[in-house]
């Protein structure tokens, strides 16, 4: 048994060290991916989300010179942009139990 130990033992403890390395190297390069795959979500959701804003922001403009403010349509968009801004802000951080106001307040912060 000793004997065998003194002769494989390094090349056991190398294999087992490599094996080693390699499940934390492997680990590592998938959290840094997901990473990058997470950062370039939030980007697309951010850059869909101010594309929809300003599309819905010049058809409430247009829809208000024509009808007035007091027109359902308008409440429409307006909620549509309050779920935009919301996903916005929740693209940047936790946007989940947060009030309008502070989802006004977040939006504005990140200038957009």
């Amino acid at each position: 048994m000793w004997a065998w130990l003194k002769r494989w033992g390094g090349a056991l403890f190398g294999a087992i060290s490599a094996l080693l390395l390699l499940v934390l190297g492997g680990g590592w390069l998938w959290r840094r991916k997901q990473s990058e795959v997470s950062q370039l979500s939030d980007a697309l959701a951010v850059e869909e989300a101010t594309k929809e804003i300003a599309k819905l922001r010049a058809v409430r403009a247009e829809i208000v010179d024509r009808v007035g403010e007091k027109d359902e349509a308008v409440e429409v968009i307006d909620q549509q942009l309050a779920a935009n801004r919301r996903a916005v802000v929740s693209a940047h951080e936790s946007g989940e139990g947060l009030s309008d106001e502070e989802i006004a307040d977040a939006f504005a912060r990140l200038g957009l």
